[in-house]
């Protein structure tokens, strides 16, 4: 099936396609762009140079980016970027994961800067002790002894 496209080159030599484009669909494109394949396996290709940043930005049509999934230039890492919080989760080459705004160098394979819900379920009431997770001074796990206060406080104590 053929499906005819209007495609305007711009003098710059960029093309602009008015509708949708469909590569691979065989039918009418599912959305902006479709792309598809019959292989068990297909890539859709980023390249830049390894000294220059590659990047996907989603985005509205308000104010611009809204959030980048991006690798940054020099390194072979990824990190989701956010205009807000800066970048808020990293994945190193060798394995580390960053959540939480600031941790583009995970001190450890899961580096969680901010609080962290564990469970599954409804959450667990801030007035119930026993049932929330805390960090003590020196680094250890613990359990909140006492109701998680205003402030997000509790009496911590550590797990033996």
């Amino acid at each position: 099936m053929l499906i005819h496209v209007p495609i305007v080159y711009a003098a710059d030599g960029d093309m602009i396609v008015s509708g949708a484009l469909g590569v691979g669909t065989g039918a009418t494109p599912a959305g902006k762009l479709n792309l598809q394949s019959g292989a068990n396996h297909d890539y859709l290709y980023i390249d830049a140079d390894f000294s220059y940043q590659s990047a996907i930005s989603l985005r509205d049509n308000t104010s611009g980016q809204d959030v980048v999934l991006y690798r940054p230039s020099n390194t072979r890492d990824y990190r989701i970027y956010t205009p807000t919080a800066g970048d808020v989760f990293s994945l190193t080459q060798n394995g580390s994961v960053g959540i939480g705004a600031g941790t583009t160098a995970p001190n450890a394979k899961l580096q969680v800067k901010g609080s962290l819900s564990l469970g599954s379920g409804a959450s667990p009431s801030p007035a119930t002790p026993g049932k929330a997770l805390c960090v003590l001074s020196s680094g250890i796990i613990g359990y909140c002894s006492t109701a998680i206060d205003a402030n997000g406080s509790c009496l911590c104590n550590g797990i033996n």
